[in-house]
């Protein structure tokens, strides 16, 4: 599925519908956000003029409203947000309750009128009072602020003023079931204002990256897993990347088996722990029950520290000052570095698209230029790159374009 947010700030005139319908028709989406046209009214014969089939639904509303179709596979907001602080919170407010009443995967999309830090705004005033409840309505409402790739900021106002005002917002289990999303920024044309797209791209990037976890070093196995793969008889080469290589996929293998799923460990382990001491409850132990319930409770903690220290690495914080590592506090760093750390798209002028061809292509002619510079007693020339129903949303004033 693929959505399109847009403040087009009038349509008006015939340049601007003449601009939307051209974005349409190139795009293709299934569901189009329009903030601010600044038309009263939008006929059948307005909107069959701007889509690009004559297969289609619309809304719209007078600057207020949420429309939620039937029978689609996700619950769609498009928002024109006010500028005064008071409103805002109304309007987060009425949102949260419409997510909470209204149960299902969200997109909300739209013009804020809001940013989340200080970074998002240049030559533009910051206020800090409405980006702290921005942020609270987007932590409360469980939604996703999937990142921009291609430009930083959204709106561009005169002397260089620059915010990021627009985005779109997808629910966490909308987001968690449909992976591979991204929020991409088209060019600026008749607007102030960029528009917004959102769609699939499927990207393979090749295999991903071996990561060693720091707390497989206290689990029983890791060192034996280690030293017969190193000096295996079976491949007796004596390369060190050979070895290192065999290492690495032992490792994979044997973390994907049941020794290093803590989840499942802590589940089994308290299971028994349970069963020992009901049983202990009717009856006298054994020396030997006795011994396993001790030993039973040794691993159970050892477990719960390895969890902790798995999560403690996901997020890169070197102690926890919040609680434990199952906390709200621990998993949202873990996403939010996730999400920082997503490469997007390459920026290379051709094509906005996450093609992963076009990326491995300008990191390697980016290197090759790096390590053949003139300072340097070598160079690198020698080297070569290993090759549904669509819906159209308005948000409508009641002001002339």
């Amino acid at each position: 599925m693929k959505v399109l947010s847009w403040n087009i700030r009038g349509l008006g005139s015939n340049l601007k519908v003449s601009a939307l319908k051209k974005l349409l028709n190139s795009v293709r989406v299934d569901v189009a956000f329009i903030q601010e046209s600044k038309k009263v009214f939008l006929s059948v014969g307005d909107v069959s003029k701007l889509w690009y089939d004559d297969v289609f639904d619309f809304r719209y509303s007078e600057a207020e409203g949420i429309f939620i179709p039937d029978g689609f596979p996700c619950l769609l907001a498009n928002v024109y947000a006010p500028c005064i602080a008071s409103e805002q919170k109304v309007l987060w407010q009425t949102i949260l309750n419409l997510k909470n009443v209204k149960q299902g995967k969200w997109i909300i999309g739209g013009d804020f009128n809001a940013v989340r830090s200080r970074l998002e705004r240049k030559g533009c005033k910051f206020k800090q009072v409405i980006s702290d409840e921005f942020n609270s309505f987007i932590e409360a409402s469980n939604l996703v602020d999937v990142p921009i790739t291609g430009k930083k900021f959204t709106w561009y106002g005169p002397l260089n003023k620059r915010s990021r005002l627009d985005r779109i917002l997808l629910d966490e289990g909308w987001s968690l079931s449909n992976q591979g999303f991204s929020v991409y920024a088209l060019n600026r044309s008749v607007s102030d204002h960029i528009p917004l797209l959102l769609s699939k791209e499927i990207a393979d990037f090749g295999p991903t990256p071996f990561k060693f976890i720091n707390t497989w070093v206290h689990q029983n196995g890791f060192s034996d897993i280690v030293k017969s793969s190193f000096e295996s008889s079976n491949y007796p080469s004596t390369s060190l990347m050979v070895r290192l290589i065999r290492v690495k996929r032992s490792l994979k293998t044997w973390n994907s088996s049941s020794n290093c799923n803590f989840d499942k460990k802590v589940m089994l382990l308290e299971n028994r722990i349970n069963f020992l001491e009901q049983l202990g409850d009717v009856n006298n132990l054994s020396v030997d029950l006795l011994e396993e319930l001790k030993i039973s409770k040794l691993e159970y903690w050892d477990v719960l520290r390895a969890k902790n220290d798995l999560w403690r690495q996901k997020s890169r914080l070197n102690w926890i000052k919040t609680g434990d590592a199952n906390s709200k506090f621990f998993h949202k760093a873990v996403k939010f570095r996730k999400r920082k750390n997503m490469i997007l798209g390459p920026n290379i002028g051709e094509a906005r698209e996450a093609d992963p061809n076009l990326l491995k292509e300008k990191i390697f002619e980016h290197f090759k230029h790096h390590f053949s510079c003139k300072k340097r007693t070598w160079i690198a020339d020698h080297l070569q790159p290993k090759t549904q129903q669509s819906l159209l949303f308005f948000e409508l004033a009641n002001k002339a374009s």
